[in-house]
């Protein structure tokens, strides 16, 4: 994040994205080992690969193009929507084992703090968006 001219909650947000995106993929591979190979499952772990990937773009993006900011603020949105959907389909179903094993209040925990990060990183992108609008005005 060495650009001066990024104001501090897009590169807040930007960290958030980067980890995010480089810890989500590996953990849920992990956590769904053993149904990776049936078709039936693919689509419950590869959105997740499909959210952190498109946080790592947004994030790239950021440093290519003056319009990195709206595609690192879409990311933040529909990982925000993939996280609630994860946590809540976990939550009401809090009576069936885990795929991994893991006891299913360690797992809600870590997809509630996950979605607790997925609405800050969407908030400090919109916030860095909105001071860009203002600045951009004012010119």
């Amino acid at each position: 994040m060495n650009k001066p001219n990024f104001p501090i909650a897009i590169k807040i947000s930007c960290t958030l994205a980067i980890i995010l995106g480089v810890i989500g993929i590996p953990v849920e591979l992990t956590r769904r080992w053993n149904q990776l190979t049936d078709l039936n499952y693919f689509l419950v772990w590869f959105d997740d690969v499909i959210a952190c990937s498109f946080l790592l773009f947004g994030v790239w993006k950021i440093y290519r193009s003056a319009n990195g900011h709206r595609f690192l603020t879409a990311a933040w949105g529909f990982a925000s929507g993939m996280m609630y959907g994860s946590f809540s389909t976990q939550f009401f179903n809090r009576n069936l084992p885990d795929p991994s094993g893991i006891s299913v209040d360690i797992v809600l925990a870590v997809k509630f703090f996950g979605f607790i990060v997925c609405i800050a990183g969407l908030l400090l992108s919109l916030l860095a968006n909105l001071d860009r609008v203002s600045i951009e005005k004012e010119k």
